[in-house]
C-alpha cells in the first residue's frame, strides 16, 4: 500500500514556509491514487480520498464551497484547483527563475548532484534545449568550461553535453584520488625511520691492550 501524503492544513510552521508545501503535497495525492488506483476507481472515490487529507483551515474553505451542494466538488481537480487559489505560491515561476540564474555548480558540488537541481529549475521553467545547453556550459566549474572550450565536439544536445561533463567530473575525481594516495604514501616514506646498517654502526672495538 502507497503511503498516504501528510494532512494538509496550510499552515505556515516556520514563519515562512507551509508543511506540508502545497505543491510537493499535490504531488504526492497524484502518486497514492495512481499506485492505488484499484481502491479509487471513481472520480467520486478519489475526491472523497482527497478530503481526508485536508484539516483546519483547509478543510473550512472546502466546506464553505460545499455548504450549498454536497457535491460541489466532482473531480479531484475541481478540489486541487480551489486550493490553488488560494495556496499555490503566487512567485514559484519567479523563485524558479532567480535560482536558475543563481545557480552555479561549486568545487564541494558532484556535477550529477549539480545537474540533477539544474535540469529541475529548467523543466520547471520550460528552457529550450539550445538555450539550455549554453546555459549548462556557463554554469559548471571553470576548469571544466575550460576543457569544454578547448573540444572540437560539437554538443548539439543536451544528454551529449551533460555525458561529457560526467566523464570530466570522474576524471577530476580519479586525479584528486591519485594525488592524495602519492600524498600520503610520500608522507609515510619521510616518516619511516633510517635502517640501522651500514657503516652507521660499526661495531665498538676494544683497543686496551691485555
Amino acid at each position: 500500500m502507497f503511503p498516504d501524503p501528510a494532512v494538509f492544513t496550510g499552515e505556515i510552521t516556520d514563519g515562512k514556509d507551509m508543511s506540508p508545501k502545497f505543491e510537493p503535497w499535490v504531488l504526492h495525492v497524484h502518486d497514492k491514487l495512481q499506485m492505488n488506483h484499484d481502491h479509487f476507481k471513481t472520480g467520486a472515490a478519489r475526491t472523497a480520498y482527497v478530503f481526508t487529507r485536508l484539516s483546519g483551515d483547509v478543510m473550512d474553505h472546502i466546506n464553505f464551497y460545499r455548504a450549498g451542494d454536497p457535491n460541489y466538488f466532482k473531480t479531484l481537480d475541481s478540489v486541487l484547483n480551489a486550493l490553488r487559489e488560494i495556496y499555490d505560491n503566487p512567485n514559484r515561476q519567479e523563485n524558479a527563475r532567480i535560482s536558475f540564474c543563481e545557480l552555479r555548480q561549486d568545487t564541494k558540488t558532484l556535477f550529477p548532484q549539480f545537474f540533477s537541481e539544474f535540469i529541475r529549475l529548467a523543466r520547471y521553467l520550460q528552457f529550450p534545449e539550445i538555450v539550455l545547453i549554453e546555459d549548462l556550459k556557463e554554469k559548471v566549474l571553470p576548469h571544466m568550461q575550460k576543457v569544454l572550450s578547448e573540444f572540437s565536439e560539437d554538443f548539439n544536445t543536451l544528454t551529449k553535453l551533460k555525458d561529457r561533463l560526467i566523464c570530466l567530473g570522474n576524471q577530476q575525481r580519479n586525479y584528486f584520488a591519485s594525488r592524495q594516495k602519492a600524498n600520503i604514501e610520500t608522507e609515510a616514506t619521510k616518516k619511516t625511520p633510517a635502517s640501522k646498517t651500514g657503516s652507521q654502526f660499526k661495531p665498538k672495538v676494544n683497543t686496551t691492550l691485555v
